[in-house]
């Protein structure tokens, strides 16, 4: 399948939220078509180029989005907030006349529901630390989840890892394995 690309210096894992302000005009049509047909985008992290002005290159693993929460913002710009939905392999992609980057897309399988293993509790801990310093999400508040991919993709999505790192982390697909990759960051922010 097709879906047209939201090129990011920032990754989402499914299961995220992420709070977007849209104001390139390509982007605007996209996410407006996206709600008014209610079809699903995909966030990209990119791997050459920059976020704003020509295409750039994206990342071979993306995320299916779609737009939760919206409002008008200023200049024509929109305040959104995406979710993120599942893993996608990119297989090729192509640029609109108007620098839309659209991909030609598969499904990658979900990953296996764990709960987090003890020997992570530091993992947790630190997790449990970041949401209390950011009591709401953007869609408000989630429950807790202690499900090892839901616990490793929130703590990608909020830590200071550069974004060849946070891309690195959402291409594995074994939550387990993400956590032990997590685990050497938690050491360090929690020293």
């Amino acid at each position: 399948m097709e879906v047209p690309l939201f090129l990011l210096d920032a990754v989402l894992f499914p299961g995220g939220d992420l709070p977007l302000r849209v104001f390139e005009v390509r982007y605007t049509d996209m996410v407006a078509r996206a709600m008014r047909t209610d079809t699903p985008f995909a966030i990209a992290a990119i791997a050459e180029g920059n976020e704003v002005g020509a295409a750039a290159s994206p990342c071979d693993v993306v995320t299916e989005a779609t737009v939760v929460d919206w409002e008008a913002g200023d200049a024509g710009a929109l305040q959104v907030v995406v979710r993120g939905h599942r893993k996608l392999q990119v297989i090729g992609s192509r640029v609109q006349a108007d620098n839309l980057v659209v991909a030609t897309v598969v499904p990658l399988p979900d990953e296996a529901t764990v709960v987090v293993p003890e020997v992570h509790a530091d993992t947790v801990a630190l997790l449990k630390d970041v949401l209390e310093t950011t009591q709401h999400w953007p869609t408000g508040e989630h429950a807790w989840c202690d499900d090892a991919a839901w616990v490793g993709g929130r703590l990608v999505e909020r830590l200071p890892i550069n974004l060849a790192g946070k891309q690195q982390l959402l291409e594995m697909s074994d939550p387990i394995a993400r956590l032990q990759a997590l685990s050497h960051v938690t050491t360090v922010m929690r020293a």
